[in-house]
């Protein structure tokens, strides 16, 4: 069925008529509903049923909800005036409460961070090290509360790993709140993501100029090979060569091992 603006409101002006379609106190007449949403689609017309009746007054009244919580304007218009009588019935669903655990708390997450500000080099501490264990144990000690010395090295990851994130995209802060105390790890925060960019573009540029070069070797081995008529542009016989160089450089069994997977490879694509 094709539902237009006039459809959509003799839907909304039929439900209007059995409350209980829309009130979830009237509980004693629900008995009524298969049959009631029949009768709507008869008033409706146009080929309605009673499913697809259904169907679209929960897409109407969802989208009013949603509507009206956002501040937007109700779609389709036309239809906003039609639907003001359900909105005393509409209880938005509220979240169910989770239990904060204790390590979650902005107490608890401000204490472990005054006590790691004291060790600078716990700040970026990848992994408890034996070097570190030690340092980690003296966190936990003076947390006063239950946990091993990895626990609270993790702890301590999670909870820079979600600062770091907090000033690169503006993730809010879980405690909120405890970013304020983390501010003291911004400036190692710049100068560690601008050396990881240069160890990464180094890395990038190194990776190009090699490619450059085997790209070239092949080049010159196609042309110093003329006799064989190859096409010193086609892109499948310069990858052939690049793999040559490649070979060059392996050992005996190496090749050999590199031959045996490259026909199982070759009879794989065959079959």
């Amino acid at each position: 069925m094709k539902w237009t603006l006039k459809t959509k409101i003799a839907l909304v002006e039929n439900v209007r008529k059995y409350p209980f379609l829309y009130d979830g106190i009237q509980h004693t007449n629900r008995w009524l509903i298969p049959g009631t949403w029949d009768s709507i689609a008869e008033a409706v017309g146009n080929g309605a049923t009673g499913d697809c009746c259904k169907r679209r007054w929960q897409i109407l009244r969802n989208r009013y909800m949603a509507a009206i919580k956002l501040g937007n304007r109700v779609q389709p218009v036309g239809i906003e005036p039609h639907l003001k009588f359900v909105s005393p019935y509409l209880k938005p669903r509220v979240k169910p409460q989770t239990k904060c655990r204790p390590e979650e708390t902005l107490e608890y997450c401000t204490k472990l961070t005054q006590i790691v500000r004291e060790y600078p080099h716990l700040y970026f501490d990848s992994r408890t090290s034996s070097a570190n264990i030690g340092e980690w144990q003296k966190v936990a000690n003076r947390m006063g509360t239950e946990g091993t010395p990895e626990q609270f090295h993790l702890r301590w990851v999670k909870l820079r790993t979600r600062y770091c994130l907090h000033l690169r995209r503006g993730f809010n802060m879980k405690p909120s709140g405890i970013e304020q105390h983390l501010v003291f790890l911004d400036k190692q925060i710049a100068t560690r993501e601008k050396s990881q960019y240069v160890a990464s573009k180094t890395r990038v540029n190194e990776a190009k100029t090699r490619a450059k070069m085997r790209r070239d070797a092949a080049v010159d081995a196609v042309l110093r090979h003329k006799h064989l008529q190859l096409d010193a542009e086609d892109e499948d016989t310069l990858f052939l060569f690049e793999f040559l160089q490649e070979m060059a450089n392996m050992s005996d069994e190496e090749k050999l091992s590199f031959k045996l997977d490259a026909l199982k490879q070759l009879e794989k694509c065959k079959s």
